[in-house]
């Protein structure tokens, strides 16, 4: 036996075992192993850390914590793979922590970035128009566009990602407002907070709503039931879950010109069916929930600096609330 603590990697980010042992303490002071799943059940009596893909997690998330200290997650979101777990009787005792990191939030909000100017630039419509050959300097979609400092952008969810996203357009001029569970005042970055029962109230005050909420039982259905229609043919763009709305939502609310124009990253089924009426309608882009990737800098960003911190008696940052499931 080396005397050494134990990492164990299980995760398709196949460069994390190299990257950390990059780090002349890591190398120095641990023992790196790769492993592929299913997770032995023992792994939590012969392991100090361990870095794994969530759905590679299941096998031990019930399991007495023994000798393990944490599980550094590969992902941001953990709904992914919740579904396979009954949380009804019991909760895990296990440490996770999700991928939190400036980097990821900033890959999120420029995609929420790029969407906005998308629509507001009319890119779509130019994107039809050189499918045609058509020059067509007089079309309105493409003609009648407003900068970043005269829009109001609605942010959902203000959590990391949100404020990132809320000072990238900030910056640009725009004006933020944000939807939070309880009431605060104004700062430097969101102009006004609103809680859930003013939502229609932001909604109308808004040129464009970006989702960023997690899925949670308080988010499933936010924007349902005609929800859309406080809106005043506002954009919309969702990178955060798909439980927010129906398809039916969205269409309804582009049909009857409460919405603009829809780009949309999360569905509530992924993939998104070959039959959703989401991929051709006109006013909408699907892109395949890369708004924001996992890469392996960032999880081993993460995992060190929560390596740190453990050690040091405290708890690690972004550990999952099981009972918030976020």
């Amino acid at each position: 036996m080396s005397g050494k603590k134990v990492i164990k990697i299980c995760s398709n980010f196949k460069d994390i075992k190299s990257r950390l042992l990059s780090v002349p303490r890591i190398a120095e002071q641990y023992e790196l192993i790769e492993i592929d799943p299913p997770l032995p059940a023992g792994l939590v009596d012969d392991t100090d850390y361990l870095i794994a893909d969530f759905p590679n997690t299941v096998p031990i998330l019930f399991a007495e914590p023994g000798r393990l200290k944490f599980i550094q997650g590969t992902w941001a979101g953990i709904d992914g793979f919740t579904s396979k777990l009954d949380l009804s009787v019991r909760k895990p005792e296990l440490a996770v922590a999700r991928l939190s990191h400036p980097t990821f939030g900033q890959m999120m909000a420029e995609y929420a970035l790029a969407s906005v100017i998308s629509i507001e630039r009319g890119f779509k419509s130019a994107s039809r128009c050189q499918d045609s050959k058509v020059w067509d300097k007089t079309s309105p979609s493409m003609t009648s566009y407003r900068p970043m400092n005269e829009l109001t952008v609605g942010i959902l969810g203000l959590g990391e990602i949100g404020r990132k996203t809320a000072t990238l357009f900030k910056g640009l001029g725009s004006k933020v407002v944000g939807l939070v569970n309880s009431p605060r005042s104004g700062d430097q970055t969101v102009d006004r907070y609103y809680v859930g029962g003013e939502l229609p109230e932001m909604l109308s005050s808004c040129h464009y709503i970006i989702n960023i909420l997690p899925s949670t039982k308080h988010t499933d259905n936010l924007l349902s039931n005609d929800t859309f229609s406080a809106c005043k043919n506002a954009g919309f763009v969702n990178i955060g879950r798909g439980n927010v709305c129906s398809e039916q939502d969205i269409i309804r609310a582009l049909d009857a010109g409460w919405l603009s124009e829809a780009f949309l990253d999360v569905f509530a089924v992924e993939p998104l069916p070959p039959k959703s009426p989401l991929w051709t309608h006109p006013k909408v882009t699907v892109t395949p929930h890369v708004a924001g990737n996992s890469r392996s800098p960032e999880i081993v960003d993460c995992f060190l600096d929560n390596l740190a911190k453990v050690e040091n008696g405290n708890q690690p940052n972004s550990v999952v609330d099981w009972n918030r499931l976020y």
